[in-house]
């Protein structure tokens, strides 16, 4: 979260302020496109929030919570479709679940991936974030209870633990959601696969200790 935070501060110039705000909307919204709908053939989708950079009360405060995940909100889908962005080189494609249809003659029509999005990070720290991520799991995979890497598979992710929000406000103390959201394939990504786990009751993080067991 310290780490999160001082990456923030390097946006406004050693400072959170407008500028931090600003660029790091930005980059949550028109890069990773959170806080929209990502229009997947499926009702009730909900856009999750982003708050506002220039309006509201304690902006500093709030947007230092959101570079670590608090006073925001994201769906699973909006955070696979962000991450298969950041390690494939740059493009957001819009998540769909249909891959093609077949008419009544039996005639097939492919669907084509729709582009969003380009440059979402540039080409240079797609390669450097995938290095990163593989690091995460070849580092750390006995604390995510992974037996062992499977074999022949280059993987990377990252664990993610989230207090949950109190109905009145504020956050529990001891109870948490879990997620881990990685990558099967190496320089060439195949798949982008996201664990979520709510509320799991488990001794230790919920990210590493209930996710990243189901991701391997």
């Amino acid at each position: 979260n310290t780490g999160a935070t001082w990456l923030l501060m390097q946006m406004g110039g050693g400072n959170i302020n407008e500028k931090a705000r600003t660029t790091w909307h930005d980059y949550m919204v028109n890069h990773y496109q959170l806080g929209k709908k990502t229009k997947v053939e499926q009702g009730y989708e909900e856009p999750g929030y982003i708050p506002d950079p220039k309006k509201g009360y304690g902006l500093n405060i709030q947007y230092a919570n959101t570079s670590f995940g608090q006073g925001m909100s994201a769906t699973p889908l909006q955070m696979g479709s962000a991450l298969s962005s950041v390690v494939n080189g740059g493009t957001y494609y819009k998540p769909t679940l249909v891959d093609k249809t077949v008419n009544n003659e039996g005639a097939e029509k492919n669907n084509k991936p729709l582009v969003v999005a380009k440059d979402v990070v540039s080409p240079a720290t797609s390669k450097t974030m995938i290095k990163f991520l593989e690091g995460v799991v070849e580092k750390n995979y006995q604390l995510y209870k992974m037996k062992q890497l499977r074999s022949n598979y280059s993987i990377g992710g990252k664990t993610g633990t989230a207090q949950i929000a109190r109905p009145e406000g504020g956050y529990y103390e001891d109870r948490f959601n879990g997620m881990f959201m990685g990558f099967v394939g190496g320089d060439k990504p195949e798949y982008g696969i996201v664990v979520g786990v709510n509320d799991p009751r488990i001794a230790g993080d919920a990210g590493s200790q209930a996710a990243a067991p189901i991701f391997i």
